[in-house]
């Protein structure tokens, strides 16, 4: 058998084709087996329906059609080469595996998906797992299982249930996967959460950050809010809002412009610059202090200078091998320097801004 054509309309059932397959406007494509077996390329004029899983070299889809054509799939896909539907929306009920998949407006995969590059104008969903090497959408991007993707590119929104194996993530609007790697750039521009732990090298967000179980990692910009509600490690913490690592933090610096709020400890190779409040719920450990406000921790050990703005707080005191400067009043608790304060007057001098620590 050579090519074989399906009429507009019409309704044919296929096995075998040794050679193309074209499909008319409406037509539907039924298999006499478990299986439509094209040896050639699969080509459909307009909106199409095929009633079993299909196996081609490559597929294509154009023609003349509104707003919302669809080709259905109800089985799996596999195409040698490339999957293309111009203008139009693809819908497979089982899997996909091709070497490249374009679709311009929809592509919707019930079961796992892979090629080297998927590129969609639209919403790409797939209720199994992901494989590729880029995947390029322009709206929406939702994977119901684990992601292994080198390269993510989305213009709106993009939604991982499972975990998450890539170098970059580049999303202009909100994203939250599963937790994973990102081995080179998180980079979303409005609000990102991995609700598993995550390990990456850099993770950018204009907006709001939240990592549900912690991470593991680089550098963290954050334009809002940052949030991890596990112990975090970094190397450079920056966030311009309020900050909060719920447990222990460990990195190399630290720079908030608002709140900075750790209930564990923090132990940092550099330095703590805080615009605003800091507290931490156990010792802090670090190489120089600089708070605008108010401070309150455990204990406080730096290698070099402690200067704070407001009120500063300790249970278990501080030490400093550099200058210790504050601008109100030293309000240890340490049960000794409380015993020799109650003897003092309760009218105790303000200090001035940025005075010797006693």
């Amino acid at each position: 058998m050579g090519d074989v054509s399906v009429p507009k309309g019409a309704t044919a059932k296929l096995g075998r084709v040794e050679g193309d397959l074209r499909v008319g406007q409406g037509a539907m494509a039924e298999s006499e087996g478990a299986i439509i077996e094209v040896t050639g390329r699969v080509i459909c004029e307009g909106e199409a329906e095929f009633q079993a899983s299909l196996s081609c070299s490559e597929f294509s889809a154009r023609g003349a059609w509104g707003f919302g054509g669809k080709i259905k799939i109800h089985g799996d896909l596999k195409a040698t080469g490339e999957v293309r539907v111009e203008n139009g929306q693809l819908s497979i009920d089982g899997s996909l595996d091709a070497a490249t998949v374009n679709i311009d407006k929809a592509l919707w995969v019930g079961g796992n998906a892979r090629a080297d590059d998927f590129d969609v104008g639209g919403v790409l969903e797939v209720r199994g797992n992901i494989m590729g090497k880029k995947v390029d959408v322009g709206g929406s991007f939702k994977v119901q299982g684990a992601a292994d993707v080198d390269e993510v590119d989305v213009g709106g929104s993009v939604d991982i249930a499972g975990l998450v194996k890539c170098s970059q993530l580049d999303v202009g609007g909100m994203a939250r996967i599963g937790g994973g790697e990102v081995s080179k750039d998180v980079d979303v521009g409005g609000k990102f959460e991995s609700t598993k732990p995550l390990k990456f090298a850099k993770i950018d967000v204009g907006g709001l950050a939240t990592l549900t179980e912690g991470g593991e990692g680089g550098d963290v910009d954050v334009g809002g809010k940052f949030e991890s509600r596990a112990d975090l490690s970094f190397n450079s913490l920056d966030v311009g809002g309020l900050a909060s690592i719920s447990g222990n933090g460990k990195g190399v610096k630290v720079d908030v412009g608002g709140l900075l709020r750790v209930s564990g400890s923090l132990t940092l190779e550099k330095d703590l610059d805080i615009g605003g409040r800091a507290y931490i719920g156990a010792e802090l450990r670090l190489n120089s202090l600089d708070v605008g406000g108010s401070m309150e921790a455990d204990q406080i050990v730096a290698q070099k200078s402690i200067e704070v703005g407001g009120d500063l707080k300790t249970i278990k005191g501080l030490q400093s091998n550099g200058s210790n400067r504050r601008s109100r009043r030293d309000r240890r608790t340490r049960r000794q320097s409380r015993r020799r304060l109650c003897g003092q007057a309760r009218t105790g001098t303000r200090l001035a801004s940025k005075k010797s620590l006693l």
